[in-house]
């Protein structure tokens, strides 16, 4: 996977000069998908945002293939069953689906959205209460691979210039711990809501 990315990423990037390109920013709730481990523990949604571009080129009239990179807030809350303590995973990525977008009508029209994301994880760290966090990158993937499905609605403004709003839900599916010590696998998932412009 790591070796297509490149592949990927060069004819993405080589074809933005024939691609629309748009803006998006959105909020998202976030939580990790466990098994194994401290069983007490309870596994929440924790808000974040996301924001960036994107390019896409029309593969015929209603169907076009699309190329993002946002910066992503991902992570979890957790609170324990057995003493009520919590804290927070905060997650910081580059993500960059690679999608496809099905439309139904010309101009104006709903749409569904699916793909891939990969991701960079640029930072992870757990915080509790009023302590400093501690940073766990290293004991982090630096990698991580998902399924993106989701739908939308665009408004034509003018001539080439849509407004548009979308959901997307991301379910990763690689282990992010890199600890052997650790016998949790934490895989992430969030559920994204984006508003832009594309021209």
């Amino acid at each position: 996977m790591k070796k297509a990315l490149p592949v990927i990423l060069f004819f993405s990037l080589a074809s933005m000069g024939y691609a629309d390109f748009k803006i998006m920013g959105g909020f998202n709730l976030s939580k990790y998908r466990v098994s194994g481990g401290n069983e007490e523990l309870e596994w929440n949604n924790k808000p974040g945002f996301a924001a960036g571009l994107g390019f896409e080129r029309n593969l015929n009239p209603l169907l076009l293939v699309e190329f993002n990179v946002l910066y992503f807030k991902k992570g979890s809350k957790v609170k324990s069953a057995a003493d009520a303590s919590q804290w927070t995973y905060n997650l910081n990525v580059v993500s960059v689906p690679v999608l496809f977008r099905s439309k139904f009508l010309y101009d104006s029209s709903p749409y569904a959205v699916a793909g891939v994301e990969f991701s960079f994880i640029t930072s992870h760290q757990v915080k509790s209460g009023d302590l400093e966090p501690l940073d766990i990158k290293d004991r982090t993937q630096s990698f991580d691979f998902g399924l993106v499905f989701g739908g939308g609605f665009e408004l034509k403004l003018q001539d080439r210039l849509f407004l548009f709003v979308e959901g997307r839900y991301q379910l990763g599916i690689r282990n992010i711990v890199n600890d052997p010590s650790d016998p949790q696998s934490r895989k992430t998932k969030a559920l994204l809501i984006l508003v832009g412009v594309r021209s």
